[in-house]
């Protein structure tokens, strides 16, 4: 929703108790964000802001197609980010990471590869030791404005792309000995991969799980969401796309229940990259995002919980 310039005023009513709470905010400047489907664990229930929990142990995204597309950017570069929060609960305290499945892509070539990273979330200035995490990849350094980070990334070779494309995403935590397993892949038209597993080392895990909550953020104030969105290839790029035109989906597993988002935001807030010419509509049970400007809403889903296919594979395959 856009609104026009000027003073307005948000009244928070604390009906649930007589205690202090603290209210937390995003606020927004408009594009260029994030742009796709994401939960936020809030729904609007007759006009009344309400929160809610989720927690699984999977989440599933999928591209039904992608038409031909570009980039304007020099290096033609997009992606699309399947983004979620890993809460880990142990006997010492709670720690918090950001997981991201990416696909990028190179528009000017038709190329794309699997890309995934891992952000320490527990508090605004957190490590993340090479130690500490064995996977496929490695730890690096990220220097954003003031602040510089060190994050987990791991990145496919390149492919090649034909049209239309049709890949699943997923991310899979679980316990283990050493602390918590992640799994980041993909599905496509012939097989479902694995490409890179990752083990976290914390010491204590009484438990870890995927977490969406409108209650409360992490340690690095960041929303507790999944989000399922377009932007620029890396390093907070912001991309152009000259077109698009794509059908996107997510669910989650949890044990034998799958289930959808309970509410829907066409934008995302953690996701870095951006896109600053997309909007969000729902479509025939699924989400359609497109190239042009539209006065996005809360996009609540009324669909029934489904398991995706892609060439009559489950979703949650064997890999």
């Amino acid at each position: 929703m856009a609104l026009p310039p000027g003073e307005y005023k948000v009244l928070f009513i604390n009906n649930v108790s007589k205690t202090c709470v603290t209210i937390q905010i995003y606020i927004g400047d408009g594009r260029p964000y994030p742009t796709g489907i994401a939960d936020y664990g809030i729904q609007v229930v007759n006009g009344v802001v309400k929160p809610y929990v989720e927690k699984f142990d999977e989440v599933v995204a999928q591209i039904y197609s992608i038409s031909a597309y570009n980039a304007s950017l020099n290096n033609y570069g997009a992606s699309l980010q399947l983004n979620t929060v890993l809460q880990v609960n142990t006997l010492y305290g709670s720690q918090e990471y950001w997981l991201q499945n990416v696909i990028n892509f190179m528009t000017n070539t038709s190329e794309y590869s699997f890309v995934d990273n891992i952000w320490n979330f527990t508090s605004c200035y957190s490590e993340l030791n090479s130690s500490s995490i064995i996977g496929n990849g490695g730890v690096c350094w990220f220097t954003g404005g003031l602040e510089i980070n060190d994050y987990y990334v791991y990145a496919t070779e390149w492919l090649n792309m034909s049209y239309p494309l049709n890949v699943a995403l997923f991310i899979r935590v679980s316990t283990v000995p050493q602390g918590v397993e992640v799994l980041f892949g993909y599905i496509n038209s012939t097989s479902c991969v694995i490409y890179d597993n990752v083990t976290i080392k914390v010491p204590c895990v009484t438990s870890a799980y995927l977490l969406v909550s409108g209650y409360n953020t992490t340690g690095s104030r960041n929303a507790y969401d999944t989000e399922f969105v377009f932007g620029g290839e890396k390093c907070g790029e912001v991309t152009s796309f000259n077109s698009l035109n794509a059908i996107i989906y997510m669910f989650y597993v949890n044990g034998k229940d799958v289930f959808t988002p309970k509410t829907l935001f066409p934008f995302g807030i953690d996701t870095a990259e951006a896109s600053n010419n997309l909007f969000t509509v729902p479509y025939n049970g699924a989400y359609k995002v497109e190239v042009g400007k539209c006065n996005e809403v809360v996009l609540t889903n009324s669909c029934s919980p489904i398991v995706v296919k892609v060439n009559g594979s489950r979703a949650r395959a064997n890999c």
